[in-house]
């Protein structure tokens, strides 16, 4: 397996596995906006960067994205970890775990301290992974607010 960054080449290979973690999470994708969306983090790489695992015969198995915003807290920009998300064919074989390895030294390199996420209560699945990674799980809670009439 091979991790790269996203480039433009890549990009429609992918969205269709940004397409399943949206469903995957109840949302009902749009191929056109995620390709112009995600497609500007190319184009902006100071607001975030996108990684991809390729298997051996370079089809696109996973995926993760990281945007990096200010805190006030510590004064600094930090690394949130948006998404990741893996094939369900090649779960339980390290895809998510070399992903999330691999931005943690793209952090490193590029001066950032930390990398923080979240991920739903019921996805069980990814917090054994988390919880075997040498991270600290907070008791910060998440609030949403719709702000349509």
């Amino acid at each position: 397996m091979q991790i790269v960054a996203v480039t433009k080449e890549l990009m429609p290979r992918l969205t269709p596995l940004i397409d399943d973690y949206q469903r995957f999470y109840k949302c009902t994708p749009d191929t056109a906006r995620n390709l112009k969306f995600f497609s500007d983090l190319i184009d902006k790489p100071e607001q975030g960067k996108q990684f991809v695992a390729l298997g051996e015969s370079g089809r696109p198995v996973g995926f993760i994205t990281l945007y990096f915003l200010p805190s006030s807290l510590s004064a600094k920009t930090y690394c949130l970890l948006n998404d990741l998300y893996s094939l369900p064919d090649v779960r339980g074989q390290g895809v998510g775990r070399k992903l999330i390895e691999h931005c943690r030294k793209f952090c490193l390199a590029h001066g950032y301290d930390s990398m923080e996420w979240m991920t739903q209560k019921e996805n069980e699945r990814a917090q054994r992974l988390y919880d075997s990674l040498p991270a600290d799980k907070t008791e910060w809670l998440l609030y949403s607010l719709k702000v349509e009439s």
